[in-house]
């Protein structure tokens, strides 16, 4: 079945249910049976119905009933002994308890509710019980010794048991379903622009629906299990919601009650949470919710949140679906009007001020995040935000604005901070992660700390697909600006806070149609580092349809930004005193296609960082870059290893700088490269020194139109060397001499340039072995030592030369090729023959009118 009809498939299928009738329709009574040997005795006094008797063993209170429900507005008052610590309750009858008024216990006692047959709470239904609540649709209550109290079977039970109970035992389809009513939450995190300013309203704080003693647990357990805009409130203690088919559920108990054990459950079966449902664990003591099923569904805006009110450190919000959880933000229930500010009110969320704030740990085979759903822990002080770990066996899905999200909130799943605390690490773990129209996996920093570390371990796809187009007023009164809201994985600094590294593993990575990968800081915090490892294939591709030059599928590690929509909105000024990270990059085969861009790029006065990709092929198409840029700084390094190195279609690989930054390195180490249509590869810069670009190579092959340069606009020019080895070729009787280099050349042409011209360098060896000696020479013109050579831009002079005559030398291939001014191909067998060749150039227009080396003028 498609992963994404799930949703809508279970919510049929549960309200419609006769099940589900409004509770006015069924007359509701409390009728205890006959099967204990204290029977339980039921006195109405008025709309009180106070409960006694029952059998008494140690200090559990076992009660039994034909029938047990609370009609609106009723109470069922369990008027129990003070020093009973387990009123233990069972339904024997086949009806289904429906409670929408007060069930209430006297001292701290826990309740335990098992009802085969269902159980409904309606919107009125609350608790006033000191211990722990648990309702069930179990068959039985285990205890030690094999004891059982069964609501099945209630005749088999000849001894009540002294002891705790320690399980639920769940006999298959026969399980009936829970529902929980409401009229949905009201809980808000509420800031202004993009957050700069943070209220959490009403965590913790509902007095509706059912609510647990603080520290206690608040535990529902049925068959299929559905809230219905249903509120569940466990103040720092401990919310379990589980829909179990067949098994038993362990109980572990602690200092917040007990907690549920499924590691014996051999099925599981559907939840649903919708129309602004809500589980809350929040508190001043640690919280922790646990939701355990097959498929599980969140929509409408319901909330799973744990706000850490407290200086100690939280629990964890805990989601299991053995098959798909379907995360779904906004919907038509709980659309939102036009609104400058960030309203946060829907998703799964844990949150803290000065303790650790709690983890958010999911497990599933599929999941899918859409229109505008939020999962993430936050820090709004001093304390750290929890972690967020999702691990999804076959497929994560990341997607979408929602249509009526004003606000332009995509779907996004990570860690925050907004102040000095820490953001929490993210790690999702996958077969395959798709994030789409806007969907985003990130760890942001807007104060003081530290960014989080993100990692993504995706077995076999990662795919960041588009994004979301919107339009923005600034102003009232103001046209709209279109913006895009990228599809990425970001980790991300808008502050002074460093932004975290980012880690990805994958078999195959495609980043398309204005896709992103960043780890980049927008104002004083420095930019992540990050490691790409794509076994296969890494392949970068397209823009938006938004703001094309803008918004360019890339990776990048960047401080400052280029898009003035986020300048503004962030309040950004120039960027000063941060580093700019680093981007490695491993896989099969690179390809880089419409404008797509490797970047690694600084606004501030820094250094940029380095650019490292090793693979067995790097091809770049159609206005394709990698660079390493600064502003002021020093450029950064630009280092690729590979076989096959083909550049095509104006693309460029760049390390360069402006102010008086000196340009960067460039090193390229390929068996064949080949720089086509006006590409280019360049490592210049404005005040400081040119860098330098060193090319080592096998084979190498160049258009006219194509260029290498490392110049500087008012400064001294740098290097570009080629080394063009061509050691497979050479005969094996002289593979272990020792190669001779020539002599560098240190003069330059300097003509009507007031520069230091730049340096070009082609060092090789090939076909017939040959000392540099040996290389021809023009007798009517200059030459250069037979190396170094400054190569301009006329070479009308060019006269035909033989090579000498070697005996016994060994037919070989062509290995450069030599473009003519006429057009005239030249296939030449040794790379020596370029340098040979271009060293004829004619010395009287000598003469440097830019610094541009080109290996055919």
């Amino acid at each position: 079945m498609n992963i994404f009809s799930i949703r809508a498939l279970m919510v049929s299928i549960l309200i419609s249910n006769p099940f589900y009738l409004p509770i006015s329709c069924v007359f509701a009574q409390i009728i205890p049976d006959k099967t204990l040997p204290v029977p339980s005795l039921v006195t109405p006094e008025g709309t009180n119905n106070i409960i006694e008797g029952g059998s008494q063993a140690g200090s559990n209170l076992y009660h039994s009933f034909e029938q047990f429900s609370v009609l609106t507005g009723n109470t069922a008052f369990f008027n129990n002994p003070i020093n009973i610590k387990n009123i233990i309750t069972r339904v024997t009858g086949d009806s289904t308890s429906k409670i929408d008024g007060l069930i209430k216990a006297n001292g701290s006692a826990n309740l335990f509710f098992l009802n085969p047959n269902g159980i409904l709470f309606g919107n009125n239904a609350h608790l006033i019980i000191g211990g722990s609540f648990i309702a069930s649709t179990a068959n039985s209550i285990n205890f030690p010794n094999n004891i059982q109290f069964s609501a099945k079977t209630p005749e088999n039970t000849p001894l009540l048991s002294v002891n705790v109970p320690i399980g639920l035992e769940y006999g298959g389809n026969s399980s009936g379903s829970i529902n929980v009513q409401g009229s949905g939450h009201s809980q808000v995190i509420y800031g202004n622009q993009v957050a700069a300013s943070i209220t959490l309203l009403g965590a913790g704080e509902s007095q509706n629906g059912l609510r647990s003693q603080p520290s206690k647990t608040l535990a529902l357990v049925g068959g299929d299990v559905l809230f219905d805009g249903g509120l569940v409130t466990a103040p720092s203690g401990q919310v379990e919601i589980g829909a179990v088919d067949a098994g038993i559920v362990n109980f572990i108990f602690n200092n917040s009650g007990l907690i549920l054990d499924y590691k014996e459950i051999n099925s599981f079966k559907n939840i649903s949470f919708i129309k602004q449902s809500l589980l809350d664990a929040s508190g001043f003591m640690p919280g922790y919710i646990s939701v355990q099923g097959k498929n599980i569904n969140f929509t409408d805006g319901s909330l799973a949140l744990i706000a850490n009110q407290g200086v100690f450190n939280s629990g964890a919000i805990r989601i299991t679906a053995t098959d798909t959880l379907d995360l779904t933000g906004i919907t038509s229930f709980n659309m939102q009007a036009f609104l400058s500010a960030t309203r946060i009110n829907r998703g799964i969320i844990t949150s803290t001020n000065s303790g650790r704030g709690g983890d958010i740990i999911i497990s599933a085979s599929k999941m899918i995040a859409q229109e505008s759903e939020i999962i993430t822990p936050l820090s709004f002080g001093n304390g750290n935000s929890g972690n967020l770990t999702i691990d999804a066996s076959e497929k994560i899905v990341i997607r979408s604005v929602a249509v009526n999200e004003s606000s332009g909130v995509a779907s996004v799943l990570g860690t925050v901070t907004y102040g000095s605390g820490n953001a929490g690490d993210v790690k999702l773990s996958t077969k395959e992660l798709l994030i789409e129209d806007g969907g985003s996996l990130e760890s942001l920093t807007f104060g003081d700390g530290r960014g989080g570390k993100v990692t993504v371990n995706a077995s076999e796809l990662l795919k960041i697909s588009g994004g979301h187009p919107n339009f923005v007023l600034l102003a009232y009164g103001t046209p709209p600006i279109p913006t895009f809201s990228a599809s990425n994985i970001t980790s991300l600094s808008v502050s002074a806070g460093d932004a975290g590294d980012l880690s990805i593993n994958t078999r195959r990575l495609i980043v398309e149609n204005g896709g992103v990968i960043a780890a980049s800081g927008l104002k004083t915090g420095n930019s992540g580092t990050v490691n790409i490892n794509a076994l296969e294939s890494v392949n970068i591709n397209g823009s938006s349809s938004v703001n094309p030059s803008l918004n360019p599928s890339r990776i990048t590690s960047a401080v400052g930004t280029s898009d003035p929509f986020a300048s503004y909105i962030y309040n950004l000024k120039q960027p000063s005193d941060a580093l700019s990270g680093n981007i490695f990059i491993k896989t099969g085969n690179l390809s880089l296609e419409n404008n797509a861009q490797v970047e690694v790029r600084n606004d501030s006065t820094k250094n940029a960082g380095i650019v490292r990709i090793i693979a067995n092929s790097i091809n770049l198409d159609n206005k394709s870059g990698i660079t390493a840029s600064t502003k002021s700084g020093q450029g950064g390094n630009i280092n690729l290893q590979t076989k096959v190195f083909n550049l095509s279609d104006n693309t460029f690989i760049s390390a360069t700088a402006g102010g008086d930054g000196n340009g960067g390195n460039i090193t390229i180490n390929a068996d064949i490269i080949n720089v086509l249509a006006n590409s280019r590869i360049t490592a210049n810069a404005y005040k400081g020194r040119g860098g330098n670009i060193q090319i080592n190579t096998q084979g190498f092959f160049a258009s006219r139109d194509s260029n290498f340069t490392a110049s500087s606009e008012l400064g001294i020019n740098g290097n570009v060397q080629f080394n063009i080895l061509n050691n497979n070729l050479i005969p094996p009787k002289i593979l272990a001499e020792t190669i001779q280099l020539p002599p560098e050349i240190t003069s330059a042409c300097q003509g009507n340039s007031s520069n230091t011209a730049s340096k070009f360098v082609i060092i090789g060896t090939g076909s017939a072995p040959r000392t540099y000696q040996s290389q021809v020479f023009n007798s009517s013109g200059w030459h250069a030592n037979s190396a170094a050579i400054a190569i301009v831009s006329n070479y009308n002079n060019l006269g035909k030369q033989s090579l000498p005559n070697n005996e016994n030398q060994p037919i070989v291939e062509a290995q450069s090729v030599l473009i003519e001014p006429s057009g005239e191909v030249n296939l030449l067998a040794s790379s020596n023959q370029v340098t040979a060749v271009a060293s004829q150039l004619l010395k009287s227009p000598c003469f440097a009118t830019n610094s541009t080396s080109k290996l055919f003028p």
